[in-house]
């Protein structure tokens, strides 16, 4: 069936987002998929109770206007007493999730993070499986799991040939349309319907100016949370009221993205490279299938840096005695990206989003603490050791290897080589090719997040301790998790006034 606005065709990508948004139910996703999908939602749930202790993503939580609309029966916001409408939640839960920068990743052409769409589907999940219970049609968490597998093929597969950064552009904005189709269908819309929400998606330009120099700001936390609050308003618009869609806005030969955009900024890609949006393969549950999570809150480009640090530093103190002057030089050999995102040397680092993007800070900060943790970015801690931090960075440098490159993204590698010199002593070496939240590496790395979120509940101050061991019964039981109704499961992580 062709998709089309008044007799006008849908573009093809986005004719294929919204029929493979529309018709993805239970049946259409691997056992492998499914696995990862109920690890990704129990670790972004950890990632947002971590944030909690974040004075930052605690202050966006706030009103200082004193006019959010407070909602008795909303979504509330896990680890809060707050209770909001559904698209204040979306934004809320999905600006926790990203916040501290260790919610899973997946690197292409373009990079982005699949759980950033996790707040759409819970703030939706919630409401109608409250409002459902009068019809008797609740939502799962296992059809919960479902939008998220859905949503982040839709963002992975375009990340993997529309490397929108080289034009200047910000990576949530393929999270746009992946997020606005998924929740159209969630609101009962057709393909039809999930084509228009993610054609309105794909109008919207955004800039990357703030993870970049001197404008590097917190806002690297947030931009995607606000782009779920554009999705999913465009969802409702198409489907609650009947707002068309915008068939040609990628291929409008004046006006369109491809003419305005891609095409203008030809000169800054690589040869080989696309000059307009495509949707490179067939939809399926590749992206969820090869994930990469994070254990620790670093851009994944560093996850192996930390790896090999952490394995040598036993070795490391004993060699040293505990004094850091001791060391004399740390290299590490690494891939272009890492290079290109995460060295910058000759740039002060004046908050925790400009700290969390240096691996020479990681490096040191995880040297220093023995870990790598969130509160290791912070004005507190980066100011109580600035001194050994500062002394480290500079004695950090940064090489590519070719061979590193070659390898790079190939089964999920991401290699790194860490060397540290030590003063009147040996030299430690340690390297690590494939981060423990590569596919290879599920065995292993599944246990760490479980642990990750059990830490995460324990330790959050305003959860009772019969709550406490109310949500790690439930979901740490995957089966009975899956066929909890999401609005069930919400509650159970909603704390007093």
């Amino acid at each position: 069936m062709e998709l089309n606005e008044g007799g006008v065709p849908f573009d093809s990508v986005i004719a294929g987002i919204g029929k493979y948004a529309a018709r993805q139910g239970h049946g259409d996703f691997s056992g492998e998929a499914r696995t990862n999908g109920y690890h990704t939602v129990l670790d972004a749930l950890a990632c947002l109770l971590e944030a909690l202790a974040f004075p930052d993503f605690v202050r966006r939580l706030g009103d200082p206007l004193g006019q959010r609309i407070i909602c008795p029966h909303g979504v509330p916001i896990p680890g809060t007493s707050l209770r909001l409408d559904v698209r204040s939640a979306a934004i809320q839960i999905a600006n926790g999730i990203r916040h501290t920068d260790r919610n899973d990743t997946y690197l292409k052409q373009e990079y982005g993070h699949p759980s950033d769409c996790h707040g759409a589907f819970w703030a939706l999940g919630y409401h109608q499986s409250n409002k459902g219970r009068v019809f008797g049609h609740l939502v799962t968490m296992r059809d919960l799991i479902d939008d998220c597998i859905a949503s982040t093929e839709i963002q992975g597969t375009l990340q993997e040939s529309n490397p929108v950064k080289l034009r200047g552009i910000d990576h949530p904005y393929l999270l746009g349309p992946a997020v606005a189709a998924r929740a159209a269908a969630r609101l009962g819309g057709n393909s039809y319907h999930a084509a228009v929400a993610a054609s309105h998606a794909f109008n919207i330009l955004r800039l990357r100016a703030h993870r970049h120099g001197k404008c590097t700001s917190p806002r690297k936390s947030w931009s995607a949370s606000e782009q779920v609050g554009l999705s999913l308003d465009y969802a409702i618009d198409a489907v609650l009221r009947g707002e068309p869609g915008l068939p040609t806005v990628l291929t409008e030969p004046q006006w369109g993205f491809n003419a305005t955009v891609y095409r203008l900024a030809a000169d800054r890609l690589a040869p080989g490279m696309e000059n307009e949006i495509v949707l490179p393969r067939e939809l399926g549950s590749t992206v969820m299938e090869n994930i990469l999570f994070k254990p620790r809150p670093a851009e994944y480009h560093a996850q192996t840096m930390i790896e090999a640090i952490l394995a040598m530093r036993e070795r490391l103190i004993a060699a040293i005695g505990g004094d850091f002057g001791k060391i004399a030089a740390i290299r590490v050999s690494t891939h272009s990206d890492f290079a290109r995102i995460l060295y910058k040397p000759d740039v002060k680092l004046t908050n925790y989003a400009a700290r969390d993007h240096d691996g020479p800070y990681m490096a040191a900060a995880t040297i220093i603490a023995g870990d790598l943790r969130a509160e290791h970015y912070t004005d507190e801690w980066a100011g109580a050791n600035d001194d050994v931090i500062g002394a480290l960075r500079a004695k950090t440098t940064v090489t590519v290897e070719p061979s590193y490159d070659d390898m790079y993204g190939v089964d999920g590698a991401v290699p790194n080589k860490v060397v540290i010199d030590i003063k009147g002593g040996p030299s430690l070496t340690e390297e690590r090719l494939y981060p423990l939240g590569s596919r290879r590496m599920r065995e292993q790395c599944f246990p760490v997040l479980l642990a990750n979120f059990e830490r995460a509940v324990r330790a959050h101050p305003r959860f009772r301790p019969g709550q406490v061991t109310d949500i790690l019964r439930l979901c740490l039981n995957r089966p009975q998790f899956e066929a909890t109704p999401v609005d069930q499961v919400l509650e159970l992580f909603a704390t007093a006034a």
